[in-house]
């Protein structure tokens, strides 16, 4: 038998919300928990990162790839 190991609670880098609903980012702009109708109580984000984007005219970045520069 397997025991599951627990993964220690890690510090959100972006949270959003308003109240009812909450989404919080990791350090990749990941979406990682979704929390509604009641925030703090499921997680409908699953187990993992989910990964979100954005339409632009540069084919194939994804929040992992970013990278920010000032022009």
């Amino acid at each position: 038998m397997r025991l599951a190991q627990k993964v220690p609670d890690m510090p959100r880098d972006i949270p959003v919300g308003n109240g009812r609903l909450l989404v919080t980012f990791d350090h990749q702009y990941q979406i990682r928990d979704v929390y509604y109708p009641h925030v703090g109580q499921e997680n409908h984000a699953g187990a993992g990162p989910c990964r979100f984007g954005v339409y632009t005219d540069v084919p194939g970045k994804g929040t992992e790839k970013l990278s920010w520069t000032n022009n």
